[in-house]
């Protein structure tokens, strides 16, 4: 099962915008899976573990520079905390992984 989308790229010519529809399947990386989940799962460790770590570690200093004031400690303290909480779900990932 396939999805298909469609796109609109404009064009300026002599005559203004011209709006030309292109469909093509939606593939996540180059693989015809519909499901992310079955996407990360055809991934290699070492690719699984860089993917985590370039969504977790930015939302984890996020949150934790945001929210560490609110608790008594300077934001740049905050940020590390949160990486530290942020590189928890990698590591279980890692472990759950070397023990298939």
């Amino acid at each position: 099962m396939s999805v298909w989308v469609y796109t609109r790229r404009a064009r300026l010519g002599p005559l203004g915008p011209l709006v030309h529809i292109y469909p093509f399947p939606l593939r996540i990386g180059g693989h015809p899976m519909t499901s992310p989940r079955r996407w990360f799962g055809s991934l290699p460790i070492e690719r699984q573990v860089l993917v985590l770590a370039l969504v977790l570690d930015p939302i984890g200093f996020a949150v934790g520079y945001l929210v560490g004031p609110s608790f008594g400690v300077d934001p740049i303290i905050g940020g590390v905390y949160g990486l530290v909480a942020a590189s928890l779900p990698v590591a279980l990932h890692v472990s759950r992984a070397v023990n298939r």
